[in-house]
């Protein structure tokens, strides 16, 4: 049978399933989100989409594609897709929670006068227990003290 001739009933397969696939030669594609901001598709053009999946390229760029171009153009399900788009936004509230968490810290640092006074405490606790002939230098001794090794 010719290449591009099908018997009735006969369906094209893409991919995995044998037949041709175009897959390998498009770039990878990692799906960021799912928006309804744009609703037009970079893919085909067409116009008033409900949503457009934000496809990121490995190279960093950013493309807009409707749900079946998205699909079509990454070699993904449909499930794999909003698979990726939910990793991705857990990723970034784990970062956002993250950064959070550092900006907290470090505004009760500032707020405490960077902690200074705290530290010469600590320092002078080092040199009235015999400072560097016993403990070795201040850094160490520190460090020890707050992981609960020397007294």
């Amino acid at each position: 049978m010719r290449q591009g001739v099908y018997r009735r009933g006969q369906r094209r397969h893409y991919g995995a399933n044998g037949g041709e696939s175009f897959h390998h030669l498009l770039p990878p594609m990692k799906a960021i989100c799912i928006t309804d901001e744009i609703d037009t598709c970079d893919c085909c053009g067409r116009t008033d989409l409900k949503a457009t999946v934000v496809m990121q390229l490995s190279d960093g760029g950013i493309l807009h594609y409707g749900r079946m171009c998205a699909t079509r153009n990454s070699g993904k399900t449909s499930k794999q897709i909003k698979q990726e788009v939910f990793a991705e936004e857990a990723r970034q509230r784990n970062r956002q929670a993250t950064m959070a968490a550092n900006a907290a810290a470090l505004a009760a640092w500032e707020k405490d006068d960077f902690n200074v006074k705290a530290l010469e405490i600590q320092r002078r606790n080092y040199h009235q227990a015999g400072g560097q002939q016993i403990h070795g230098n201040f850094p160490d001794w520190l460090r020890n003290r707050a992981l609960g090794l020397s007294a």
